[in-house]
């Protein structure tokens, strides 16, 4: 195997469309990270075939931070019970409500619509199970885009740093590849991710700048990043080495 980079952070977003969190390990299943969109929220049907309420309708949803209580969902742990009660939200004036009526009640009041929260033992992604990006990329978007962009904005489960100079778009050239992270994680690349509105909004202030996704248009047929399936269940910690598996 060859040596080609390293996971430099690893995140999950436990409610889709949220605020994420940065860890420093997790399980990742054949189903994707273990918490990764455990929960999501649905509303009246907009279009065809879509009820879900994703950033894309309501932006604001970016500025509330979602995190599991510290301790409850151990990396070891393969498919453990998720409960609304282990998920904290921190909303933007700092109140900590759970993905329960509450939150239901002020996603009523702040953005005039009714909605109500799906769980799922498989994460309720929008493609494949797990989405990496490489920190070169971000830094040449970046570049492109007159922007210092948060990484949170691309949410990736992996981030990762290749050794090669001159990496950015690196990763879409592992695609049909297969990756070992770690001591015990085995991925496929499977395709290039297809970007949409949510990366030209800020995940801090949910400020949008459209410049973000027309650069990634215009300049790179609308993907950045890449997909992945995983063939060997496993945890993965942010320092890992990624290597290419012959």
């Amino acid at each position: 195997m060859q040596a080609i980079g390293i996971v430099k952070s690893v995140c999950r977003f436990p409610v889709k469309s949220m605020g994420g969190e940065r860890i420093d390990e997790a399980f990742a299943s054949y189903a994707g990270l273990v918490g990764d969109r455990a929960f999501a929220l649905f509303g009246e049907e907009r279009s065809t075939n879509r009820s879900g309420l994703t950033a894309r309708q309501l932006p604001g949803l970016l500025s509330y931070a979602v995190r599991y209580a510290a301790g409850v969902l151990p990396a070891g742990e393969a498919h453990p019970e998720i409960t609304a009660q282990m998920v904290e939200i921190v909303a933007p004036d700092g109140q900590v409500i759970a993905p329960d009526d509450a939150l239901l009640e002020r996603l009523r009041v702040e953005f005039d619509c009714d909605a109500h929260i799906r769980r799922s033992e498989r994460g309720m992604v929008d493609a494949f199970p797990l989405s990496m990006i490489s920190m070169q990329t971000i830094d040449v978007l970046s570049e492109e885009c007159g922007l210092s962009l948060d990484p949170l904005r691309f949410r990736a489960n992996f981030y990762v740093a290749w050794d090669k100079v001159n990496a950015a778009f690196f990763e879409d050239e592992l695609v049909g590849r297969e990756l070992m992270i770690g001591e015990e994680v085995v991925l496929r690349i499977s395709k290039r991710d297809s970007r949409c509105k949510i990366i030209s909004l800020d995940p801090t202030t949910t400020e949008e700048n459209r410049d973000v996704l027309k650069t990634v248009a215009q300049g790179h047929e609308g993907c950045a990043g890449v997909y992945a399936v995983v063939l060997r269940e496993g945890v993965v910690r942010s320092g890992d080495a990624v290597c290419l598996m012959p």
